[in-house]
């Protein structure tokens, strides 16, 4: 089953064309790897298709009910947020299932003083917070 179609995407910044009437799509279970050299494209293509940046020209077609999270190269950590506030960010207040599963997945991580509030400073120090985000962006959105 085809979940994401990026159809004609062109991207330009300045004088430089990142982006030129690219086209492909995603099927249900393939497994990709985005690589290449510093400033070829790889997080503004992430950007467009998570819909935080625009093509300038195209579309990026998503199955109904495909749910895309983004996690920025350079979070930022609200003051005085718990790790269960973070990872609560995004989900709908009275979505108790997904609150279940975020919490059972922070326990699984080893993170089981869901408020304490001292851990964020640590976590972007070490660099974890990309390893935790990405875990629970990777357990629940897909």
């Amino acid at each position: 089953m085809n979940i994401l179609n990026i159809e004609h995407v062109s991207k330009v910044f300045g004088e430089k064309t990142i982006f030129d009437d690219v086209s492909f799509g995603i099927q249900e279970g393939d497994k990709i790897g985005i690589i290449g050299i510093n400033g070829t494209g790889k997080t503004t293509l992430l950007r467009m298709i998570a819909g935080v940046e625009e093509p300038d020209s195209g579309q990026i077609i998503k199955q109904n009910g495909i749910r895309l999270a983004y996690l920025s190269q350079h979070p930022s950590f609200p003051e005085g947020a718990t790790v269960l506030s973070y990872a609560f960010d995004g989900i709908a207040e009275n979505d108790w299932a997904l609150k279940s599963e975020v919490k059972s997945a922070l326990n699984k991580l080893g993170i089981t003083d869901h408020d304490i509030y001292r851990f964020f400073p640590v976590l972007i120090m070490t660099g974890f917070h990309r390893v935790f985000k990405i875990t629970v962006v990777v357990a629940f959105v897909s």
